[in-house]
Order: structure tokens, then sequence, then C-alpha cells
């Protein structure tokens, strides 16, 4: 049977990750992504375009799933730099990420599918900006990132199907942070500087093949591009009083506070490959072992204010990103009497090197354990990542030390 199926998502993708979100459905939380050679529903215009050519030609209808995240984040100052003998706290925040997928059939070999669904969210917002340290490089950063995918699916004979879809992808930037100047050997804020882009659109495209030759068996591989997206929009500046009059009415008279202030940027998202296996080793109880390899090519987000008048709001965020293998492992079994339990472990390894480590971003390594639960229209996913904690001792923007935290995530789908 085809279904509709749509996931609303309070999910937060978290600071320290690169932001991709893979939580599309509680069935491909709760085996932790391991998903590509076994999915069987319309998320397979996002997880492999393939299986699409092998779903059952029925219509069906859509319903509704909620997911939640908690992530507390945790800096940890070092000498030498700015942030040396200090702390700071990611404040924890619930976010809505919405998503829809659909299928139904063309002819008896052809079967078309659509999705809207969030595929990049990154969010930084430290506790206490005034007195976080590392104020001058962000206080609150975020990018979202929303696809919406046209796809369909030929099956080549009754076991081989092939897939590929158009992905529309937009995007927005958003920073905060702080400009400040030496007053008697302390560092004072005089203004505070924020960043928004317009959201910007361009395409992209993915593609997948599945080779089911029996319900105990099969292979997928999937591939998403990368894309490219140009940002414009505009940068706000706000005066912060330090008290001092001489440096309060040169501050005044220098930025041109209450302008908007036009930036441009650039954001570069990965091409992702994903080969998966399925095996049954016994008829309710299957297994999938899934690697991913992600590839970017993103060395450094820089914001430019191309009329700054000489002010120096220009800043670059090194990235240098390499390209990482992730695996995943997950279990379904099938109880008599109906219900699904599944379990999954995720192995992340972060893109990111040390050095490029900072409030904008800090990508850490991820190992996360998964379980579900499934009954008829409705399924269940809870997942608890743990971040390998990062020393930052040679920062390329002066800001050193311990980067760790945690998160969880509650996934919660309708299928109809």
């Amino acid at each position: 049977m085809i279904s509709a199926v749509s996931v609303f998502c309070l999910a937060l993708a978290p600071l320290a990750a690169t932001g991709l979100v893979q939580d599309q459905t509680a069935r491909a939380t709760g085996v932790a992504g391991a998903f590509t050679a076994q999915v069987d529903d319309p998320t397979a215009v996002f997880f492999n375009p393939g299986a699409l050519g092998l779903l059952s030609k029925k219509k069906g209808l859509s319903a509704g799933a909620a997911s939640s995240s908690y992530r507390p984040f945790h800096y940890q100052g070092r000498a030498p730099g700015i942030g040396a003998g200090t702390t700071g706290e990611q404040a924890t925040s619930i976010d809505v990420a919405p998503s829809l997928f659909a299928a139904m059939p063309f002819n008896d070999r052809i079967v078309l599918g659509g999705g809207a669904y969030a595929s990049m969210r990154t969010r930084s917002d430290w506790t206490s900006p005034d007195e976080f340290s590392g104020r001058y490089l962000a206080t609150q950063s975020s990018i979202d990132a929303y696809d919406v995918v046209t796809a369909a699916g030929l099956q080549l004979t009754p076991s081989l199907g092939i897939g590929a879809g158009a992905i529309y992808r937009s995007a927005q930037l958003t920073i905060d942070r702080r400009i400040g100047t030496s007053l008697n050997d302390v560092m004072r804020d005089i203004t505070s500087v924020a960043i928004e882009t317009d959201m910007k659109s361009t395409l992209g495209w993915n593609a997948g093949l599945l080779l089911r030759p029996s319900s105990r068996f099969s292979l997928g591989v999937s591939y998403r591009s990368p894309i490219n997206l140009g940002l414009e929009g505009v940068g706000t500046l706000t005066q912060i009083p330090t008290g001092n009059t001489q440096i309060d009415q040169n501050t005044a008279a220098l930025y041109p506070f209450g302008d908007d202030l036009s930036i441009l940027s650039e954001l570069k998202t990965p091409g992702q490959f994903n080969a998966g296996v399925a095996f049954a080793i016994a008829e309710p109880l299957l297994i999938e072992i899934d690697v991913n390899r992600t590839k970017w090519t993103a060395q450094s987000l820089a914001v430019i204010f191309p009329n700054d008048r000489n002010l120096n709001l220009d800043i670059t965020y090194p990235l240098a990103f390499e390209t990482t293998m992730d695996y995943r492992a997950g279990i379904r079994f099938q109880l008599p009497t109906g219900p699904v339990l599944r379990a999954g472990f995720a192995i992340e390894k972060s893109p990111q090197p040390v050095e490029s480590l900072s409030p904008f971003l800090a990508a850490l390594d991820r190992n996360t354990v998964t379980a579900g639960f499934g009954l008829d229209w409705l399924d269940v996913a809870v997942a608890w990542t743990a971040f390998g904690k990062k020393s930052v001792t040679t920062s390329a923007l002066g800001f050193n030390g311990d980067y760790s935290g945690n998160e969880w995530t509650l996934v919660v789908t309708a299928t109809k």
C-alpha cells in the first residue's frame, strides 16, 4: 500500500553537528538512520528514490507527527586566548521543523513522489551573551535549509527499482555578535551586529537504486548532490552605551546605526552517498547496516559587508570541513501480535577539525543509541546522542577551549 506520510518536527538540529537533518521519520530514527535498503513508504523520496518503484500501487492519506530535542552544550575556556578561564552554555530550546512525504502510482511501473522537509538546521544560542567570552564571534547563529522534492521511481523488474528526484532548496543564515573596544585595558562592548539573510533558493538532485529479491534481503544505494547557495541580506547595528561619554560619542559618529547594511554570504551543503544492506536472520527479525559518505567542500563561511565604510564589519568563520564516513546499524523485530520493535546505533564523525571550532559552529563526533516502536499507523522513536568532547588549543580564531554536550530526540510519525 502506498501511503502519504507527514512528519512535523520539533527537532533541534544540534550545534554540535553539521546540522544535516536525518530524523525525517520515526521508522528511520528507530534504527539509527540505517534505512536506505529497507525503506518501504513515501519517505523513500528522501532516503532512497529507488524504493519508490517497488512500492505497491495504491494511493494513501496523510497524518501528522512530531519530534523534539533537548541539548545541554558546554564550553570551558583554555589559555591562550580570549576564552581562557571562562565558561559558556547553550540555551535549551525546542525547534519546529515540519515535513511531508507522499507517493502515488502513475502507471503499473512508475510511482511518483514528493516531499517537503527541513534538510539542514543549526542553532547556536549562548546564554548570558553580555558576559560570554565568545560574543565577538557569535552570541547567536542559525542556518535553516528547506527542501521541496519531486521524484519518480521506476520498477525495472519486480525486485529492482531505480529513481531520481529534483530538489528545490531554500536557505537562510542569521548571526548576532558584538564589537568591542579596549577601555583601560578592559574590553567593553560598543556595538551589537545582527545579520539576517533573505531566504534564497537553488536546485539540486538525488537518485537511488533498490534491489529487493525477497522480503529477507535488500540492497540499496542513494546519492544527494551538493548544493551551493548565494545568500544576500542585511546587517543592522545597535549601539551599546559604555558610560564613557567620549567613547559613546565617537561610536555614534562612526557607525551607521539604524541603517540596513547590505551583506553577502555563501552556504555550501555537501554531496552524500549512502549504501545499505538489509537481511533477515529469521522471518520477523531484520538487520540493516549502512555506510554514509559525506563530501564537504566548505572551507569557510564569510559574511561580507560590501559597503562597510572601512569599519571592518566583515567576518569569516574558518570551517575546513573534510569528507567523512558514518556507520549505522539497526534491528527491526516484528512481534507475532503485530507491533514492531526497533533499535539502532550510529557512529558519526565530525568533518570539522578542532582548529576551526567556534561559538558560531562546533561540530563534534557523535555516537547515537536509538529505540523505536510501531503499531499499525503510529511509530515512535527516541534517540540519545553523546557528543565526543573536543579540546581546542590552536584555534584559528584565538578562542581555545573544550566543547561537550549531549542530546535527546523524540520522533512520532503517523502513517495512513
